[in-house]
């Protein structure tokens, strides 16, 4: 599979969510800087999950006082769920509230 595999990028994702949970967000930026790369990289930038890992690194960078780019990150990601999904999606609505993006994740047996 290897670093740029969904199902690596969105465990990612989880690991630097868990991260700002337990009170770090500046260790979980990083994390959640590389894991949007290798996103956008095997399924591009309008993806749901790069969208996802957008929206929790602004969060991060919020709790960082980096607004100015915390901003621009969240716009990013709410204008890019409103044209995949709709302004009205469950999905749209669950990132405008705020609330931290995860990655639902159960690895199938093969």
């Amino acid at each position: 599979m290897g670093r740029g595999h969904v199902w690596a990028v969105g465990c990612a994702m989880n690991g630097a969510s868990a991260l700002a949970a337990a009170g770090d967000p500046r260790a979980a930026v990083e994390p959640g800087r590389d894991a949007l790369e290798r996103a956008v990289a095997a399924v591009g930038a309008g993806h749901v999950l790069a969208v996802n890992l957008e929206a929790g690194l602004a969060q991060d960078l919020r709790l960082l006082g980096e607004t100015e780019e915390a901003d621009a990150r969240e716009r990013a990601a709410l204008a890019a769920l409103a044209v995949t999904h709709g302004a009205d999606h469950s999905q749209t609505r669950y990132m405008r509230s705020g609330a931290r993006p995860y990655w639902d994740f159960e690895g199938q047996p093969i």
